[in-house]
């Protein structure tokens, strides 16, 4: 073969039975791919030019590469998922496979925090790998002496790479636990830079005294989802 014909029928000559081209059924055909140019055979109806789908899949052209959609497109796909009521047995599950999944637990903040936590016996579990789901948002700590207090850390920088401003995400989390009964602080990155001032945050902010926050906890009203 002098050139490479990229796609083009290449019937077989002298054939018999499936490679004949008398044979009612058709013919089979040899081709070149158009990725890594080796030969394959397929029936001559298909109109194939990748002899696999790793070849297919490298030169696969996405729609929507380079574009984005519309505020009112994104409304739209937004309203018609949550018009759409789901059990919360089965938003539980998908929320802790999909964490699975994506995520490795705990985070770099996350063990930051577990590490504060333990310097100064702060009474609080880690449910950030989806134990604990409170209207299907998981928080990331929760108060272990039957209280319904929660806690969150993230970054602020990483909410802005995404368009997200740090202020109505902090607002946002604290108004969905207040739905459900729960009291919920967003600690920063910056913040835990200076435990003395988190630990004073905590204790301010739920009435905690310099006793309380050393105690060693027993109570677990706020059951995790894995022990219910």
């Amino acid at each position: 073969m002098n050139r490479l014909n990229i796609g083009i029928v290449k019937p077989f000559v002298g054939g018999s039975g499936e490679y004949n081209f008398a044979w009612k059924g058709g013919c089979k055909t040899k081709k070149v791919c158009k990725e890594c140019r080796k030969e394959f055979i397929s029936w001559r109806t298909e109109n194939k030019i990748y002899c696999s789908q790793d070849c297919y899949n490298k030169n696969r052209i996405n729609p929507m590469l380079g574009k984005h959609h519309t505020d009112e497109t994104k409304m739209k796909i937004s309203l018609t998922k949550k018009g759409v009521p789901q059990p919360r047995e089965i938003m539980e599950k998908r929320i802790k496979a999909s964490f699975k999944a994506l995520r490795k637990r705990p985070t770099r903040l996350e063990k930051r925090m577990l590490n504060l936590i333990k310097k100064f016996n702060l009474p609080f579990s880690y449910c950030g790998d989806g134990s604990l789901i409170i209207g299907g948002k998981i928080p990331d700590f929760y108060e272990n002496n039957g209280k319904k207090i929660c806690l969150e850390v993230s970054d602020k920088v990483n909410k802005q790479s995404y368009g997200i401003i740090p202020e109505q995400y902090e607002k946002g989390r604290i108004g969905h636990f207040e739905k459900y009964g729960w009291k919920c602080l967003v600690i920063w990155s910056l913040e835990l830079k200076r435990p003395e001032m988190v630990v004073s945050k905590i204790r301010r902010l739920y009435g905690f005294t310099k006793n309380n926050i050393g105690s060693v906890s027993t109570v677990h009203n706020a059951v995790p989802l894995h022990q219910r």
